[in-house]
């Protein structure tokens, strides 16, 4: 049973309320007013009062029967606290496993209005040393990670994105948007994104989504090297390699839960 207990700086009525929505916490069948105010030693009234003010917000929720449930406003404050949580430091110990098992360099992106922004970097083994540092911003369209991040976005977003920012890249890079978009479309049904010296000539680049609370795309995460370096399996190893990552940071901002 919960028991509310007084902390300072106290406020009863808050302690009334917090109280109350444990209690229902501990009850997903529900519990009627009388019921709660009775556990926890409380008065009917203002049971009743607290009650109706936390239906009001959205906290609690009630029955035809009378019983009282948590609301879905908790699990949307829930939802932003995981948010809120710094992809990046989630994120970098996994980077760089990534880049000493594959000796690529690794990077976690994000999406920031028609651009993706390079958040971190791990530098791999090799000697060269590629032209992506934190902070710098990127087209969606010529990048591994933008790709990642815009596939799952809603077409009319996608399209305002594409419709402000698409450049056009070397030859082996969709010449228009319809083509981008249908590359995207081939590439979702893989899991991973994949950049082929579609930007600079002798660079590829390989990248997978990460999702947070409810399977939205917050970031994602990526490895690039040189085309004459790429290893036996190509793409699809390392693309299954990061798609195995990615469920790992994932977990961790709450997908799946």
């Amino acid at each position: 049973m919960v028991v509310v207990q007084p902390v300072e700086p106290r406020s009863p009525s808050i302690d009334k309320a917090l109280g109350i929505l444990e209690f229902l916490s501990e009850h997903p069948n529900g519990m009627r007013m009388v019921d709660i105010a009775r556990e926890l030693g409380l008065p009917k009234s203002s049971t009743h009062l607290t009650l109706e003010v936390l239906r009001a917000r959205g906290y609690v929720n009630r029955d035809a029967s009378g019983c009282h449930h948590l609301g879905l406003k908790l699990f949307e404050l829930g939802a932003r606290v995981l948010q809120a949580l710094d992809v990046r430091q989630v994120a970098r110990p996994h980077l760089e496993a990534l880049s000493r098992r594959t000796g690529l360099t690794s990077h976690l992106a994000k999406l920031d209005g028609y651009q993706v922004v390079y958040l971190d970097r791990v530098d791999g083994h090799g000697l060269v040393r590629f032209d992506t540092y934190v902070g710098k911003r990127a087209p969606v369209n010529l990048t591994a990670v933008g790709k990642a991040i815009v596939a799952y976005l809603p077409e009319p977003e996608l399209d305002e994105i594409l419709r402000v920012d698409f450049r056009r890249g070397t030859e082996r890079a969709p010449a228009l948007p319809y083509d981008f978009k249908a590359q995207l479309r081939d590439f979702r049904e893989l899991g991973y994104m994949v950049e082929d010296e579609e930007e600079v000539p002798g660079i590829y680049c390989v990248a997978t989504p990460l999702r947070q609370t409810g399977g939205s795309v917050v970031a994602s995460i990526g490895v690039i090297g040189l085309k004459s370096d790429l290893a036996a399996g190509g793409f699809k190893r390392i693309g299954t390699e990061l798609r195995a990552v990615a469920a790992q940071i994932s977990e961790h901002l709450g997908y799946g839960e």
